[in-house]
């Protein structure tokens, strides 16, 4: 079983696999590159409405389930839980 991958991991997988830098992510979501880094070191976690845009510029899934938010990750399905 693989284990879950930490929220700044699964940003950092989906981005990667977007071919974008983290400076093109945050140009495209409104934020700075730094702001993407805090999220991808695992500083801080974005808002859901920051969420909702990287779902639309990333390979991303949000799912809602017993009060967790869940994040998948293609081409290669992995989730991690948000606190």
């Amino acid at each position: 079983m693989n284990t879950p991958l930490t929220f700044g991991q699964a940003l950092r997988q989906a981005r990667g696999a977007a071919g974008l830098t983290s400076r093109e992510l945050g140009e495209k979501i409104g934020r700075t590159h730094a702001t993407v880094s805090y999220w991808e070191n695992g500083t801080c976690e974005p808002s859901i409405d920051v969420l909702k845009a990287l779902t639309e510029h990333l390979p991303l899934e949000i799912l809602f389930q017993g009060g967790q938010i869940l994040l998948t990750v293609a081409p290669k399905i992995r989730k991690t839980v948000l606190k």
